[in-house]
């Protein structure tokens, strides 16, 4: 699922920034550079790029006798580790500076006012703004072309998007039509039935069909888990740990629809299901940051959707009418955690169809 675009590839090779600053600055200014990548993939190992909502500028000096810059208020770090949490918990748009200096250590101002031009002389200057990143060399931009869409940076490792390209996937191509040979089983009378009603608790199929879906498609750079617990007392339905950085992803499932239990009698979920899936969901993701704070979180909230208009415990059968009456129906939710909080994805509502009768 990490898709590489051959025609950016390329145009990366042929851009060549490495070469324009060996040009511009000599090898003084390609040492530097290398200083500034390490820093990068360091920094973007604990910093999510997405949540840069204004630009973040990196930058060390050509002269490895020279000192922090002279603006007020530094924030000094010796671990990139420790700069997650200015932006895991603040989500006004601000442009941030890092300044590389000689001993390693990291300059960190929270707002910026400097002009990059007075910069780019003596220094190897990177920003990163708008999901692009960009070299300033000699006055001039250079951007790097993204090879990728689930890359937010070109020196970022895909986490956030790659799990929410893949929930998309999962929706349109696996659950819409109930093709997963896991998911067809929470179907009241099989996979072969009309797809009218769950069959009683049909959560932990669900469950173990995601599961089994995001290891397939991020096995080897995740580890997926499912039942973590997050309180004393509920474990969030799937928890997504990334190898090699500091994100976390949080998975409530929640059901819409109608089911039989094992009396016969149906079951109801309505869309207040989901919006309590969000409360829940909201709930984990602040106890979660009080154990991990230096860790970076985000919540999904997959809402499988199996309603249709009409039924009864006798219905055997729907028109296309009534089975799809839901397909294009958004859950509104209230509290909107999705548009106040930064570390809550928007909710995925995953419509899965009935087999329908021809009227």
């Amino acid at each position: 699922m990490i898709y590489l675009d051959p025609n950016k590839v390329k145009e990366i090779v042929n851009s060549l920034y490495v070469s324009q600053i060996l040009e511009a600055y000599g090898e003084t200014g390609v040492t530097t550079l290398r200083d500034i990548l390490e820093t990068l993939h360091k920094l973007f190992q604990f910093i999510e790029p997405e949540l840069v909502k204004g630009s973040l500028l990196v930058f060390k000096l050509l002269d490895s006798n020279a000192g922090p810059i002279d603006l007020p208020n530094p924030q000094r770090f010796t671990n990139p580790q420790y700069l997650a949490q200015e932006y895991a918990t603040d989500s006004h748009p601000y442009n941030s500076a890092v300044q590389i200096c000689s001993n390693g250590d990291l300059m960190f101002w929270k707002d910026f006012n400097l002009d990059v031009t007075q910069l780019h002389d003596r220094a190897i200057v990177y920003l990163y703004k708008n999901r692009q990143d960009i070299f300033f060399i000699r006055g001039n931009q250079c951007i790097v072309p993204n090879p990728s869409p689930v890359y937010a940076s070109f020196f970022s490792i895909p986490t956030f998007r790659l799990l929410r390209d893949a929930l998309e996937n999962y929706k349109w191509r696996w659950i819409r039509t109930s093709r997963c040979r896991i998911f067809c089983t929470v179907w009241h009378g099989g996979e072969e039935s009309h797809r009218l009603f769950f069959i009683n608790g049909p959560e932990s199929t669900m469950r173990r069909s995601l599961v089994q879906f995001l290891d397939t498609v991020l096995g080897g750079i995740a580890e997926i888990r499912p039942e973590q617990v997050i309180d004393e007392t509920h474990p969030v339905d799937i928890k997504v740990t990334w190898m090699f950085s500091n994100r976390l992803a949080l998975v409530e499932i929640k059901w819409l629809g109608k089911s039989i239990n094992d009396e016969g009698k149906i079951v109801r979920h309505t869309d207040y299901r989901a919006r309590e899936g969000a409360q829940q969901l909201a709930e984990y993701l602040d106890e979660n940051y009080a154990e991990v704070p230096t860790h970076q979180t985000r919540g999904y909230l997959v809402v499988i959707d199996g309603r249709r208009r009409g039924l009864s415990s006798s219905s055997k059968s729907v028109n296309h009418r009534d089975g799809f009456w839901y397909e294009d129906k958004e859950i509104t939710y209230n509290p909107a955690f999705h548009l106040i909080r930064e570390d809550f994805e928007e909710p995925i509502r995953m419509f899965t169809g009935p087999i329908c009768r021809v009227d």
